[in-house]
């Protein structure tokens, strides 16, 4: 999949750059609905979160779980691969697109409001011998400080490493981001924070949700 950007972008310096996309009306009216649709998604989905633990779902048998090592906490790396990358991304775009820091931005409200969604449509158990994954940077947003163990399907972890692949511009960003794709949903699996079938679908929606807004949020600087 790759990103519709500009190739003329990629020739013009940093501030040039944005003051060309910063004097579009579209642009301007983009930044503003993305702002906002970042703030409700994250206000919902904490709210999702802060609730999500007084209803019970299915426990499932999960095979690629009794193939992995004994559980142990990982929560440290998983935090410190997860929020370095998103860093390492989010300066990636703000140099060099603006159009993909948009897209960056639109991707995972999109993906908080799906996940918010399916949490609620597809209750699961916690797996068997899980180890609650401490995200300070969570915890922090959710009422209560609540560490909720049935945030299952679908990974939020992986959807956004599948997203920050997918809208990363710089090769090697890019590089860094194919191996964390592998690295992160492993670490997440060996802990059991999610079955399988979390982290796959978490990936495929990341994707999915990636394309759609590739597609739909363009800036033409030209009209």
């Amino acid at each position: 999949m790759k990103n519709l950007i500009n190739k003329r972008d990629k020739h013009i310096d940093t501030p040039t750059l944005w003051s060309m996309y910063l004097s579009s009306t579209r642009f301007q009216m983009m930044v503003a609905i993305c702002f906002i649709s970042l703030a409700f998604s994250i206000r919902y989905i904490t709210h999702v979160l802060a609730i999500i633990d007084m209803q019970t779902g299915t426990l499932l048998f999960d095979p690629v779980h009794q193939m992995m090592p004994t559980p142990i906490d990982l929560s440290s790396i998983i935090f410190f691969l997860t929020y370095s990358s998103v860093f390492i991304v989010i300066i990636d775009v703000i140099v060099r697109s603006p159009i993909q820091v948009l897209r960056l931005g639109f991707a995972i409200a999109l993906m908080k409001l799906l996940r918010s969604f399916s949490m609620v449509l597809v209750p699961l158990e916690p797996p068997s011998g899980i180890i609650p994954l401490q995200d300070p940077l969570v915890s922090f947003m959710t009422p209560n400080n609540v560490v909720a163990l049935r945030d299952l399907f679908f990974s939020g972890h992986c959807a956004t490493m599948m997203i920050l692949l997918l809208v990363a511009v710089s090769p090697l960003v890019k590089k860094w981001m194919k191996m964390i794709i592998f690295v992160v949903p492993f670490l997440i699996l060996w802990q059991r924070v999610h079955y399988t079938i979390d982290v796959v679908a978490g990936l495929a929606v990341g994707a999915a949700v990636y394309w759609l807004v590739m597609k739909v949020v363009k800036v033409d600087l030209s009209e």
